[in-house]
């Protein structure tokens, strides 16, 4: 029972294998130890399971001409070794970096997830990040990004991994542009899990070797047949929402791209994969924007000239539809040219 523990800040009488404080120092190779603020508080149980907080109260740090300001963060983590269970739970208050010239300002930070580990050997589960924003006070280059968030979300079902992602950009204002959003909504779904596992393997290894450049160059011949498996798997790319709002309006699309499950027995032949395959985009964009794309670029008359984009009002649209090695844009037929055909 760990009574001496009630001496402290979140101490506890549960029993566990260890209660610990930890504080933080960094080496910048010059021999003096800079101590880092904030303090982890971490609880080991009997079965493994650990339960960590970190702490940071408010405070300022100061070198030469660089000021460092903080307002504090709480984060708690939770992970579970005999299952790969991690769950977080955090918030970390505004921080600004300032100098003579510049200022650099994050918002508050909120992370949150409940994860575990696969079969696989990668994390399935949800996530979400948030930044409440992003500014930077410059003479050179100022910039004011409004709430970011991402979420995603993966699980894996019959062998096969479906993800799904949001990201989202509330606002992005830079002096001479004007004010723009983003939002991209992307999922991937029936990718084969055991020939991901292999791959995300192979980059790994790649990473830690002595030279990345080579070994990178060397990885393909090992990983190209679970690149064809994944294919010859079947699998389907969705953009549900790709929208970025520009002061000239607002530029939609939407792109499915679905390759069916192959004969796994066959002769891999991309020209097969590409036949099999369906595909579909759906693109809007304001004719404001593609007027001022114009003046910048007259070339871009030719979208228009040659049909691939189409007057819709006040926007221009295409609308783009593949199908057996057949691209087809606003109805007309645009035939591709493959190998082998």
């Amino acid at each position: 029972m760990p009574i001496s523990s009630l001496g402290r800040e979140s101490g506890s009488l549960l029993p566990g294998l260890a209660s610990t404080v930890s504080t933080f120092q960094l080496d910048p190779g010059n021999g003096e130890l800079v101590p880092l603020p904030g303090s982890l508080f971490t609880n080991v149980a009997l079965s493994g399971a650990s339960d960590s907080r970190y702490l940071l109260e408010a405070g300022e740090f100061q070198e030469d001409e660089v000021q460092v300001e903080w307002q504090g963060a709480n984060i708690a983590v939770q992970m579970d070794w005999s299952t790969g269970a991690i769950v977080v739970d955090g918030r970390v208050e505004p921080i600004t970096f300032t100098d003579e010239k510049d200022s650099v300002r994050f918002g508050a930070i909120a992370i949150v997830a409940d994860q575990v580990k696969s079969d696989y050997g990668f994390n399935v589960g949800n996530a979400e990040f948030s930044m409440a924003s992003f500014v930077v006070e410059s003479t050179g280059a100022p910039a004011t990004v409004g709430k970011i968030s991402i979420a995603t979300n993966a699980d894996i079902d019959d062998a096969r991994l479906n993800v799904s992602s949001r990201v989202a950009v509330d606002e992005i204002v830079v002096p001479g542009m004007g004010d723009m959003k983003f939002v991209l909504d992307l999922a991937l779904n029936r990718i084969d899990a055991a020939s991901l596992q292999v791959i995300a393997a192979a980059f790994r290894e790649t990473q830690g070797a002595a030279d990345p450049e080579a070994a990178l160059a060397e990885m393909f011949p090992r990983i190209e047949g679970d690149l064809q498996k994944i294919v010859t798997s079947g699998a389907e790319i969705r953009i549900d929402q790709l929208d970025v709002t520009l002061p000239q309006g607002k530029v939609t699309s939407k792109i499915l791209v679905d390759i069916p499950e192959g004969d796994a027995a066959a002769d891999f032949d991309w020209s097969s994969v590409l036949l099999a395959m369906t595909a579909s985009a759906d693109i809007r964009l304001p004719a404001a924007l593609f007027e001022f794309v114009q003046t910048m670029n007259p070339q871009a008359a030719a979208l228009v000239a040659m049909g691939i984009l189409l007057r819709d009002g006040d926007d221009y649209v295409m609308n783009a539809e593949y199908a057996q090695g057949l691209l087809s844009v606003n109805g007309a037929p645009m035939p591709i040219p493959m190998p082998g055909m």
